[in-house]
């Protein structure tokens, strides 16, 4: 992360002049924060972390992948790798209305940020939660807002289950947010984590295995389905 000169007097319409380079442009109180690329790793934790979200999600919220703009004053602009949101808030360019929930996944060069400058300001923000992940341990902690006060709502290292329900609704059961989701398949012993015998968040998904056709297995199942139901016609035989 970088932090560009020209003092504490940007806006969010200044950062909308700056041209698509790649990189991450961010306003932390008129800071103009700027950071590199995500590597390959960062975003495979994303990518799996949101098909939880996405497959949990009411009708009512939406999950959206970085980037997208959260901009709840003009001197405070924030790209999450994840965030959770009213569908009725989202704005044609970006989102004002305070989020649901905000996901940042650990890198080296935002580690500080994410934990310390962000966890402040989606705070004050308003953020009902926030879930930060890290590849390296790997581990998700879940922060929820109480009071104006982040608490923690839950942590879980290695293949552990924590069970939360914010920021979703849930009735009789709650939905589940599984450490394996930061799981980075690797040859060997993970950093800090047992040996790697726990399933990826897609069980039985193996490296250079076939995917099968998810389209083409429901169609089979629908065709099945319907040849179980057809009405059977009674044979006619021919009269003397």
């Amino acid at each position: 992360m970088t932090v560009m000169p020209r003092g504490d007097n940007w806006t969010v319409a200044d950062l909308a002049a700056i041209p698509d380079d790649g990189l991450q442009y961010e306003l932390a109180d008129g800071v103009l924060l700027v950071s590199p690329t995500p590597r390959p790793r960062h975003q495979v934790v994303v990518g799996e972390m949101h098909l939880l979200l996405w497959a949990a999600c009411p009708v009512d919220l939406q999950v959206f992948l970085s980037p997208l703009d959260y901009q709840p004053t003009n001197r405070r602009s924030f790209q999450p790798d994840l965030l959770v949101v009213r569908r009725s808030d989202v704005g044609e360019l970006n989102v004002v209305a305070p989020l649901r929930l905000a996901v940042e996944v650990l890198s080296p060069s935002t580690r500080s940020k994410d934990l310390l400058l962000k966890r402040g300001i989606y705070e004050q923000s308003g953020v009902g939660s926030y879930w930060i992940v890290d590849p390296d341990e790997p581990s998700v902690t879940a922060l929820e807002l109480c009071d104006g006060c982040y608490v923690e709502a839950g942590r879980v290292v290695g293949d552990e289950v924590l069970a939360l329900e914010l920021p979703f609704r849930c009735g009789c059961a709650r939905r589940r947010c599984s450490a394996e989701a930061v799981q980075w398949r690797r040859s060997g012993t993970p950093t800090g984590s047992k040996p790697a015998t726990a399933r990826p968040p897609l069980a039985g998904r193996r490296e250079g295995a076939a995917q099968p056709n998810r389209y083409e297995a429901r169609t089979d199942r629908l065709r099945r389905t319907a040849s179980r139901r057809r009405p059977r016609t009674a044979s006619r035989r021919p009269t003397a």
